[in-house]
């Protein structure tokens, strides 16, 4: 988060999210309507997450300097994903095991393998859930510029940027239903529609309009359950149905305004708020580590989703091994590396500034 002032809310938020993309991945599809309603609602987390990581910055009230913004980038998103990605293809994918104990020879060849590892993250997501990771790197490498183009609009420009989002969005997803194939495209059609609509939605300042969003989202969200509880299958359904469909941006700005409706009294307690904010700082990692915990865990424990209430269970267990499995990682590996990066650009740094001293006193 790049604002000054440090809003306790947007924790709760990614904390939230983290838990119900867990379970998302968890209960799978399902088309009877319990199931379809616990799924759309934990489905709207993928594009807050997106929603949240490119409109804080947007919003923020900082000019971005090129130079620092993406080092910082680097520093928080680039290091950690390349540790973990390094991890899944090193070792994970190698047919070990988290608590598996290295031996001398799969040290060695986990080592020898990285120039690979590297290979295989620059070209693809080395796991099925790492896809989230280079939408977002791809996001983060032209917010800067998204910032300076946003702030030049006025309010009238700005809801006439998202009506004609929400227009051209709904002419792909839906017109191919009827048999009308768009052949417009347009790059504000991916994920990068979140985080624009995230930052018009910072700009309101009227309690009022988030009534009126989170009921649009409400309504939204019973027209998608009633939608996927009578097609049955996800054949029937358009495509990116739980993605980069209008009714999904919909449920999110309506997500987002219902957390800025009650963010008064669930921020009231601070000591709350420091557990909340210090756990959110693992989302991150936990999204990365949780993969792989949860295909190992489903396939060793039979029927851990065969029930709702199972899956919330299963759930929770996944979300716990994986925050422990986080702060260990990161407290022993990923900050350090990250300390070192650190050092490192502030030892260029002064060596840069003290030939320019030299230069000039030349």
């Amino acid at each position: 988060m790049e604002n000054k002032k440090h809003r306790p809310i947007f924790d709760y938020l990614r904390l939230i999210c983290c838990l119900e993309i867990i379970f998302v991945h968890v209960i799978k599809d399902r088309f009877d309507v319990k199931g379809a309603s616990l799924q759309g609602i934990a489905r709207i987390s993928l594009p807050m997450f997106f929603l949240l990581s490119g409109a804080l910055i947007l919003a923020s009230g900082r000019e971005i300097k090129l130079g620092e913004f993406y080092l910082k980038r680097v520093e928080k998103i680039l290091i950690p994903f390349m540790i973990y990605s390094l991890y899944y293809s090193c070792w994970l994918n190698q047919g070990h095991r988290i608590l598996e104990v290295p031996t001398k020879d799969s040290l060695i060849f986990g080592f020898r393998y990285i120039p690979n590892g590297i290979k295989e993250l620059l070209q693809n997501q080395v796991y099925f859930h790492f896809w989230f990771m280079y939408a977002l790197i791809g996001i983060y490498i032209f917010i800067p510029f998204f910032q300076k183009g946003l702030k030049a609009l006025n309010q009238t420009y700005l809801r006439a940027l998202v009506i004609v989002i929400l227009i051209m969005s709904s002419f792909e997803v839906y017109l191919p239903l009827i048999g009308i194939q768009f052949g417009f495209t347009n790059l504000v059609f991916g994920w990068v529609m979140y985080p624009i609509v995230g930052y018009a939605l910072l700009q309101i300042k009227n309690r009022k309009y988030w009534w009126w969003i989170m009921s649009a989202g409400i309504a939204s969200l019973i027209l998608t359950i009633i939608w996927r509880v009578n097609a049955g299958s996800t054949e029937a359904l358009c495509t990116n149905f739980y993605d980069l469909a209008p009714h999904m941006l919909i449920q999110t700005c309506g997500m987002f305004a219902f957390f800025m409706l009650i963010e008064e009294p669930l921020t009231h307690f601070v000591w709350i708020n420091r557990i909340v904010t210090w756990v959110s700082r693992y989302t991150f990692s936990v999204y990365m580590i949780h993969g792989f915990i949860l295909i190992y865990y489903m396939g060793t424990h039979p029927g851990c989703d065969s029930s709702l209430r199972a899956c919330v269970k299963t759930t929770i267990i996944i979300s716990l091994l994986s925050f422990v499995f986080s702060v260990l990682v990161d407290s022993i590996l990923v900050n350090n590396v990250q300390r070192l990066f650190r050092l490192l650009i502030q030892g260029i740094a002064k060596l840069v500034n003290k030939k320019r001293v030299q230069a000039i006193s030349e």
